[in-house]
């Protein structure tokens, strides 16, 4: 008791010490008030209307995350003075003359430190509490203190008292608070940004990276690793204090004082080591279970299992007894040639198997291992047999995603750490994807091999729960029945499907049909904000829907194959992981879409309808406004790019094609995951440029809309990242760089890759390759056709195993299509089995009028694009006009250069290269200049081979991509030396600099002079060269933020002489500028040196030395290939874009138009 009295003595000593101090008040309101202002701050904004990802969680968790880091900066100046405090207050001689120990005095001053800052972290929690409890009711929203006391005792408080202890230990060794301060901080500084996410989470003292995040649907994931990670911290903040009893200034005390301090650092020592190894060992535990799982998946892989037909499923959710019991009949057909004397079916391992019936009721004999199930029920060759399988329990997260590796959606952004669960039963929500295996399928779920034909069923489903839920699954709901305080879901589906999920939650339903189809969308009752926005404008939404859905069907030929579309809310925490090259699961199910709450709560929607509204146009009305944000959301959520924010796990397009047939032979990947990829990228720009179009009043012609479209389809898009930036990138990881791909692609063809030893790899091959494969078939055969082909193969092949040679077969015409005499098949088989990547270069693009000698004026187009690498490939040439367009489908043969002539009747502006397949990455496009002079003539429309005596020598250019290009570094960096000034060239991408596949430069800040950009070629031939460099369109640079320099210096080497040429940005034309004539000789090295000493950042992309015709020095021409915003300069030598002869010129109306757009 004396001892207890001591400690609490002490304690209270240090409490009221510290709350005294001048530097505790400052500290502790600093770490308190901030906390307080955020939370002030995210209050106002959402009652201003702006949404948070979760409306309880929000308010709760940024106060707390950031008052944890907070914490540990104050601990770090209050705790680690104790010890030097103590020697300045010559406590010692005060301490001395009392029965104390040296344990009781460092216990009482810890629990007094950790009793001052407790004051703190309730301060925290109660002013935090006030204000959310506030603008909930406010908002007339609902408010719960969980995920506060759940931040305060699993983030807080755990981290509270291993800081504590850490900066005790620390005080006591270093005796420097200077240095224990900067320690500690360095530290979690350290955790916060290198640490934190390495190693488990093991280095997280924090809990900054736990996945912590509040869900309003579900509250908190599964906490069981972040409890034993937050013990882990409490066993090293024992050991610590120990040790810090330990090395403290020895007092008198009892021997079993004298060992406390060594028992407590021993104790905490041997749990926290225990707890890493209880993790570890946790983990290897998992996965040799889902070995074992698999492995028993894999024994029973090749014995013959039955279809099933018909469910009859009686689900009971969250009883008295379990979390679900399950009465289930399944009609069965024996598909196989053979009888089979017993039938094999797969659970979930967490359900518990009770009997299984006869359509009798008689009892059948049956085993079980841990997920398969075997009965002794024979069935003859072409026979149906009715079972009933009873069984209860709960689902086992480990006994599905059997072959899951690290790889996952990737939902968590920094430092919103959500939670990972893959299927859950819980009060408040119910959520069972099939793959968890929540009802029994015939045979297993896993194959060493190709999987045997999917079941296709219809079914009966009843589902009871407690009466605040609502129950969403495949098909159509048919009655609700109260029994009690539970209710009972009626849903029948008639339209066969592959499998069925399960959904339940406290739902707000709301429903309207529109055409043949039923539209309901389930929203948790606490995010109606966004849905009550659209309140006012019902037939716009209705209208928005029927538009979408209409679009899709007319763009794939594919109808939406179900009475309804249930669009259902999903707790963030919801997870999936990749199984080899394959996503286990995904959102959207047959009839059923679902999106996370995140997602839904991520959208400002009122922002954007006040952004609208300022901006709108003539008569718009507010509910045209607000279809128009509604589009722009529905293309966030459900139709982006794969890779973008949602992709293919989100998309309704899915079922379209993926739920109606099975996928199986050879190359079944193209039309399984391939073909949805398609669809998903081409409607999703089809119905933007569309979007576009009727933003500008219809307005935009049909040529600008496929050049729209095609930039939007190209991979990187237009973006643009770099000094500009500004735009953001994917969310999600797609794979390597195209750069990257290209390399692998050459070495790899699709049919010979090993999927499984390179999953991330063939996935991203695979998408590209799928994606030119459906673009070349439809521009081959014509938009309508293909659609057309494609409508009629899936009609023709519902419920069945189809193949990729049996979409060849019915899609794909046998040899040569079109004028152009395209052998489509054979492209196809190129992609497929070859590893050749065909590479472009737009070495011409003119036009010229010419009267057609009946007194029109008509437009002759002339294009030439020269195939440089040496695999076969296709384009499609557009000539792209206000009133009037052109295309060519083309094939080039490897290293084959082709002139392409297409005839229009009213002038055109631009053409534009698709180059599908290529190493170039996204369209080339090029301006047309046209002379005002008519020429005689028959216009021609024509396709030929350039003949190689045609192409003489007549210029080099030398790109930054180029083997000529360096950037050499002329000041070696050494200890004590100065680094060098502007840091390092950077590549970036932008769609009007010069390139032969890749659109990109070179840039770098100002610097000293010791880092400059060269580019050198060795001239063939003897003569006078016309020396240009390429520079950005002055209007692109600005747009783009590039910030270039307003003047810099070029230095061009000839003859062995050099000489320097300073340049002024504001003179120099977008494309080409004429540096001057020079004279080389035969095999010169010619060089071109940019200097990094500049007034702003420098721009290195294209250098070109074209030869002088010694017999016509002076002739006047014309670029081949025009440059954006410049491309009228002609003349001599201060033609083709001037350089210091040249002047500046104006950027055309469509250039403006694009500047605005992109």
């Amino acid at each position: 008791m004396r001892a207890l009295h001591n400690i609490l003595g002490v304690a209270r000593y240090e409490r009221m010490l510290l709350l005294r101090t001048t530097r505790f008040r400052i500290l502790g309101s600093v770490g308190v008030g901030l906390p307080l202002l955020i939370g002030i701050g995210l209050a106002v904004l959402e009652a201003r209307g702006i949404e948070f990802s979760s409306a309880l969680g929000m308010g709760a968790f940024i106060p707390f995350y950031v008052y944890s880091y907070l914490q540990a900066i104050v601990i770090a100046f209050i705790v680690g003075d104790f010890r030097a405090a103590d020697e300045r207050a010559e406590i010692y001689e005060v301490i001395a003359g009392r029965p104390i120990a040296t344990a009781e005095l460092v216990i009482g001053k810890y629990l007094g430190v950790v009793g001052a800052m407790s004051t703190l972290s309730i301060a925290v929690l109660l002013l935090t509490v006030a204000i959310q409890a506030a603008k909930l009711s406010l908002l007339d929203s609902p408010f719960t203190i969980k995920p506060y006391l759940v931040y305060l005792l699993v983030m807080t408080l755990p981290a509270l008292i291993y800081m504590s202890a850490l900066t005790f230990f620390l005080g006591a060794v270093l005796r420097q608070q200077t240095a224990v301060a900067l320690l500690i901080i360095a530290y979690a500084l350290a955790v916060l940004f290198y640490l934190g996410e390495g190693y488990g989470g093991i280095w997280d003292f924090g809990a900054f990276f736990a996945p912590l995040f509040y869900s309003d649907i579900i509250g908190l994931g599964d906490l069981s690793r972040v409890i034993d990670q937050r013990l882990f911290y409490l066993a090293l903040g024992l050991f610590f204090f120990g040790l810090s009893i330990e090395r403290y200034p020895r007092l008198s005390q009892s021997l079993a004082w004298a060992w406390a301090g060594r028992g407590m650092a021993g104790v905490g020592l041997l749990v926290a080591v225990g707890l890493y190894q209880h993790m570890g060992a946790q983990d290897e535990a998992n996965l040799a279970y889902r070995q074992r799982l698999l492995a028993e998946q894999y024994r029973y892989a090749a014995v013959p299992a039955p279809q099933v037909e018909h469910y009859g499923l009686d689900i009971a959710l969250l009883g008295e007894g379990s979390p679900i019991a399950a009465k289930v009949h399944m009609r069965l057909y024996n598909y196989h040639e053979v009888a089979l004397d017993s039938l094999t079916f797969t659970l979930n391992p967490g359900l518990a198997l009770r009997a299984v019936e006869d359509s009798t009721g008689n009892p059948l004999a049956w085993i079980r291992g841990e997920g398969v199930i075997r009965v002794h029920a024979p069935m003859l060759a072409g026979a149906e047999r009715t079972l009933t399988l009873l069984y209860d329990g709960d689902i086992d997260r480990q006994g599905f995603d059997l072959l899951r590796d690290e790889t996952r959606l990737e939902k968590s952004k920094w430092p919103f750490i959500k939670g990972d669960l893959t299927a859950w039963i819980r009060d408040e929500s119910v959520f069972l994807p099939p793959r968890s295996r929540w009802y029994p399928i015939a045979g297993v779920a896993y194959h060493p091999g190709e999987p045997p034909p999917p079941s296709f069923a219809t079914a009966e489903i009843a589902v009871s729960v407690p009466a605040d839920l609502e129950v969403v699954t495949q098909g159509q709901p048919t009655s609700k029945e109260t029994q009690g305080d539970r209710l009972v879901s009626n849903w029948r589906v008639d339209h066969p499907v592959p499998l069925f999920s399960l959904n339940a939650g406290q739902y707000e339903v709301y429903q309207t049909k529109v055409g043949d189809v039923d539209y309901a969308l389930y929203v948790h009752a606490s995010h109606l904000r966004p849905i009550r926005f659209f309140a006012d404008a019902p037939e716009k939404v209705t209208e928005t829907i029927d538009q979408v859905f209409s679009a899709m069907e007319q763009e794939t030929g594919l109808k939406y194959p179900y009475a309804r579309l249930s669009i259902v809310e999903v707790p963030f925490l919801v997870q999936w992981y990749y199984e080899g090259w394959q996503e286990s699961g995904r959102l959207v199910q047959p009839g059923v879409l679902m999106v996370e709450e995140d997602v839904l709560m991520g959208h400002r929607f009122q922002r954007d309808f006040d952004a609208r509204l300022r901006r709108r146009r003539g008569d718009q009305d507010e509910a045209q406004i607000k279809k128009d944000v509604l589009v722009g959301a529905i293309f966030q959520d459900f139709l982006s790019p794969e890779g973008a924010r949602s992709g293919l796990f989100r998309s309704p397009l899915v079922q379209l094609w993926s739920f109606d047939r099975g996928f199986s032979g050879e190359n079944s990947d193209l039309l399984a995951r391939g073909l949805p990829l398609y669809m998903q990228e081409d409607v999703s720009s089809d119905l933007r440029v569309a979007m576009f179009s009727s933003r500008f009043g219809g307005r935009m012609s049909g040529g600008m809309a496929r050049m729209i479209s095609s930039m939007m389809r190209s991979r990187g898009g237009m973006g643009r990242r770099g000094p500009g930036g500004g735009m953001a990138q994917p969310a999600v990881n797609t794979g390597p760089a195209w750069d990257t791909l290209v390399v692998e692609m050459q070495q790899n063809s699709l049919a010979e890759m090993d999927k499984e030893a390179e999953p991330d790899l063939y996935r991203a091959i695979l998408k590209a390759k799928s994606l030119t494969i459906f673009r070349v078939i439809k521009s081959v055969l014509g938009a309508d056709k293909f659609i057309e082909s494609l409508g009629a193969f899936d009609e023709d092949n519902k419920y069945s195993q189809v193949s990729f040679a049996d979409f060849e077969e019915s899609v794909i015409p046998e040899g040569e299509i079109g004028r152009q005499k395209i052998d489509v098949q054979q492209l196809v088989h190129d992609w497929i089995y070859g590893t050749h990547v065909p590479g472009y270069t737009l070495t011409r693009a003119t036009a010229k009028k010419i009267d057609d000698g009946w007194g029109e004026v008509v437009y002759q187009v002339i294009v030439r694009i020269k195939n440089g690498e040496p695999g076969r490939g296709f384009v499609e040439v557009q000539a792209i006009g206000r009133e009037d367009q052109g295309s060519k489908s083309v094939m080039i043969e490897g290293g084959q250069e082709v002139e392409v002539s297409m005839v229009l009747f009213a002038r055109p502006f631009r053409v534009m290269v698709e180059p599908f397949f290529a190493k170039n990455q996204r369209p080339i496009i090029a301006p047309l200049s046209i002379p005002e002079k008519v020429f005689q003539g028959y216009p021609k429309s024509y396709v030929r081979v350039v003949d190689d005596a045609e192409n003489f020598f007549s210029e080099i250019v030398v790109d930054n991509d180029d083997e000529g290009f360096s950037m050499p570094i002329r000041r070696v960096q050494r200890f004590l030396r100065p680094g060098l000034k502007g840091d390092n060239w950077q590549v970036q991408q932008l769609p009007f600099a010069f390139g032969r596949y890749e659109k990109n430069f070179r840039w770098k800040q100002p610097g000293d002079g010791a880092q400059p950009a060269v580019w050198t070629t060795a001239l063939p031939v003897a003569g006078d060269y016309d020396v240009a460099y390429y520079f950005v369109p002055s209007q692109f640079g600005r747009r783009f933020g590039l910030n270039l320099a307003e003047s810099f210096s070029l230095s061009v080497t000839h003859g062995g002489v050099t000489d320097t040429l300073a340049m002024k940005a504001e003179v120099l034309n977008g494309g080409w500028n004429l540096l001057g004539r020079f004279h080389f000789e035969e095999g010169e090295e010619a060089r071109v040196e940019l200097s990094d000493q500049a007034s702003g950042r420098l721009y290195a992309d294209a250098m070109r030395w074209r030869w002088v015709d010694p017999n016509n020095p002076e002739a006047a021409y014309e670029e081949d290939v025009g440059s954006f915003g410049n491309w009228r300069g002609r003349g001599g030598r201060g033609g083709r874009g001037g350089g210091r002869f040249g002047g500046r010129q104006q950027a055309s109306g469509i250039t403006s138009w694009l500047n605005r757009l992109f």
